[in-house]
């Protein structure tokens, strides 16, 4: 058995939208029209996470996140994102973020 140890995430860049209740194409286009549908409470939408085979609730504000595998997209919550996300600026871009299609 293995003694318990402090481990660090490895580097993983992503990309990601965050839901703002004004942005319904540009997220419809990020997921594709078959993975996203509104809902008519609290300016919520439902996300189809193709891992978990179920649709689950985006609240506004939070994010979804491409599958770094190219597979799907899942949830993530704002405070979450804050803490493990920052933006990557292209250098080519003159400080502009980077920005990477669908």
């Amino acid at each position: 058995m293995n003694e318990p140890a402090e481990y660090e995430s490895k580097p993983v860049r992503v990309t990601a939208c965050q839901w703002t209740g004004e942005n319904w194409r540009e997220l419809e286009k990020f997921v594709g029209p078959r993975c996203v549908k509104p809902l008519y409470r609290g300016n919520a939408v439902s996300l189809w996470v193709a891992k978990s085979k179920r649709w689950i609730m985006v609240p506004l504000m939070d994010w979804v996140i491409r599958e770094p595998d190219h597979t799907g997209f899942y949830p993530c919550a704002d405070a979450v994102f804050e803490t493990r996300y920052r933006v990557q600026y292209d250098s080519d871009l003159r400080g502009s973020p980077a920005v990477s299609g669908s």
